[in-house]
């Protein structure tokens, strides 16, 4: 038999390899990589992070004729947030819809594909295209999203610089949510902090001074037309909401003491009447419009009707403007959409 080399003991195991250092194979790669997916720490390493992403239409960019398409009206947007909070890929929703701005707020568990939703649901609820209604869109996410929002409601994206309606809509779009399951945890805290902001903007920034709103840049600029002081003119004023109020605020502020209001019901122009008991109201309900209209020399029209109520056909046979104002009358109209 053959002998053994001298010092050479009996052959023994191989030697252990940590499992660390094995080289894996493929199927049981495959199979670690499945129950990672499954299993609780899933999310950590294969999910997507939420995002807050804004998408929207703002008067800067966009055409009226496209922004009153897509505007929701208040009593709509627990509707319309029930709709977008159904897509897949968003988990909460807000809409901030104004004169000036179509804007949806959402949570999206992927960014890209909440954005794609969103958008879809604007054209859908507008009846426009996706192409008619992309060039004109902005979206931001995150960080973007928030700042913009915060400078919205400071009134730094408004049409007049610093204007205080802004912050009383964002506020309503915050009041309205509590009500709304799809306005979340998130959204709520976003825009209650957007509340705060615009009232510390306005109150250390003085950014409340002059003309600070659409009805009181519309007054100025009918007293900057006439020849006469604007307590001359008649003045009618069609609707009976905020717009409304701000217009008789500053008309009187400019010493108007008379004028006719026109409102589709008459308890809300009465509400509005009985806040300034120092101008004398003609409360008018809307079958009287042509008669009125023809009557007055300046016409604001700040209704919420979603139909014209002025047009050139109707209006064509109306009288001139009196003297009193040298034929410097005319119509105002600050509604989204057009009336």
């Amino acid at each position: 038999p053959a002998k053994e080399a001298p010092g050479a003991g009996p052959a023994g195991p191989a030697p252990r390899v940590p499992v660390s250092h094995r080289q894996a194979s493929s199927v049981s790669s495959s199979h670690a990589l499945e129950a990672l997916r499954e299993g609780a720490g899933a999310a950590r390493y294969t999910a997507e992070k939420a995002a807050i992403v804004s998408i929207g239409l703002t008067v800067h960019s966009t055409p009226v004729s496209l922004r009153e398409k897509v505007a929701v009206p208040e009593a709509e947007w627990a509707q319309a947030i029930s709709e977008l909070v159904e897509c897949p890929h968003v988990e909460e929703a807000a809409i901030l819809s104004t004169c000036n701005r179509m804007e949806v707020y959402v949570q999206a568990v992927s960014w890209q594909r909440g954005s794609r939703e969103v958008i879809q649901w604007m054209a859908k609820y507008g009846g426009v295209s996706e192409e008619e209604l992309i060039p004109y869109l902005f979206v931001l996410r995150d960080r973007d999203a928030v700042n913009h929002l915060l400078r919205v409601s400071s009134g730094l994206e408004s049409l007049v610089l610093g204007e205080g309606q802004i912050l009383a809509q964002t506020k309503a779009v915050y009041q309205a949510g509590q009500d709304i399951p799809g306005f979340g945890r998130n959204l709520n805290g976003l825009f209650k902090q957007a509340v705060t902001c615009g009232k510390r903007a306005r109150a250390e920034c003085r950014l409340s001074e002059g003309a600070v709103s659409v009805s009181s840049a519309a007054v100025e600029l009918m007293q900057m037309k006439l020849d006469a002081p604007l307590a001359e003119a008649r003045i009618a004023i069609v609707g009976a909401g905020t717009m409304s109020r701000l217009l008789v605020k500053h008309a009187e502020s400019k010493g108007v003491t008379k004028m006719t209001l026109l409102n589709r019901t008459m308890p809300r122009a009465e509400a509005l009447a009985a806040d300034f008991p120092d101008v004398s109201f003609d409360i008018q309900l809307m079958p009287e419009m042509l008669r009125v209209v023809g009557e007055s020399d300046i016409v604001f029209v700040a209704s919420g009707s979603a139909e014209l109520l002025l047009t050139e056909e109707n209006c064509a046979g109306l009288p001139a403007a009196s003297a009193a104002v040298a034929g410097g009358g005319g119509y105002v109209g600050i509604s989204v959409p057009r009336n």
